[in-house]
């Protein structure tokens, strides 16, 4: 018996799907993460617990708008690829503006490693880069006052390190700031080119260049700390007192000083003290020449 009830069609895949898919597929294999999980979202981009957000690409996709979502997926691919983070962690600076133009001239680092060596790649960042600043805006900026000069410092790190000037709709803000940036740190920027794989090295001439621009401050001392043993009192019914752990910095060389008096070099070293032993146990720890904590035998 046959039955005039048409089968329903299957679901039909949105028309951005395949599209979808192959970003997803770019920005896995140039982070080098196949598992990484990908969302597409009306929100903005970036790494949020672990998972990229992407934004959203209209139904009907120009050849701009497919730029500025691979733009996006390019920038985060390449930060999770080339960036360290304990490195970068132990090199960025604790005041809030210093911070900002630290962190932006490491992303432009990290874009400017994936423009040098892929085409592509140097086009989707400029589309992504020119709407962003469109968006913002800063096309009609007439005034440092309303122009960061953290933007304004990555683009020039930008444009020495890719050769690629600024995005039309930033142009202002880095003509803006230029004068001053090329008077007080030009000799800097030109420094970076040849450090640009080389993240530490890099961020020391980005401290000289927020030196030369009275942004400069101590570094943060998060990663400058490591375990020493504190002698502490015995375990209830222990004859044998308990060794704890206690922080204190890492005892850092300093330069070698010539004395006036002979050709010998002295070496000094930052001593840790540790605090005063508690109930006769002072000669349970030393401390040996170097700084490290030796127990007594």
């Amino acid at each position: 018996m046959s039955s005039n009830l048409r089968p329903r069609n299957p679901l039909k895949e949105s028309p951005t799907e395949p599209f979808k898919r192959a970003v997803t597929g770019c920005l896995r294999a140039i982070a080098r993460k196949p598992d990484l999980a990908v969302a597409f979202a009306a929100e903005r981009p970036g790494i949020v617990a672990g998972k990229v957000r992407l934004p959203e690409p209209p139904r009907k996709l120009s050849g701009t708008d497919a730029a500025i979502v691979r733009g996006h997926a390019d920038s985060i691919a390449l930060k999770l690829a080339c960036h360290d983070p304990l490195v970068h962690r132990r090199l960025v600076p604790g005041g809030q503006q210093a911070r900002a133009l630290f962190e932006a001239v490491e992303q432009a680092r990290v874009e400017a490693i994936g423009a040098r060596r892929m085409s592509g790649v140097a086009r989707n960042l400029s589309a992504m880069l020119d709407d962003r600043f469109h968006r913002g805006k800063f096309d009609q900026v007439t005034d440092r006052a309303d122009a960061p000069i953290e933007e304004a410092v990555a683009l020039m790190v930008r444009e020495r390190l890719t050769g690629q000037a600024p995005p039309a709709a930033a142009r202002k803000i880095v003509d803006l700031w230029r004068p001053l940036i090329e008077d007080r740190a030009g000799r800097d920027l030109d420094r970076l080119e040849r450090l640009i794989e080389n993240q530490a090295r890099f961020g020391d001439v980005i401290h000289d260049l927020l030196d030369a621009l009275d942004m400069g401050e101590d570094r943060s001392t998060e990663a400058d700390e490591e375990k020493v043993l504190t002698p502490m009192t015995r375990r209830p019914g222990s004859m044998r007192p308990t060794l704890l752990a206690r922080t204190h910095p890492i005892p850092r060389l300093r330069r070698p000083r010539r004395s006036p008096r002979t050709s010998r070099t002295t070496l000094r070293w930052a001593m840790p003290r540790l605090p005063p032993s508690r109930g006769g146990l002072a000669d349970m720890v030393r401390t040996s020449r170097a700084g490290r904590t030796i127990a007594a035998s």
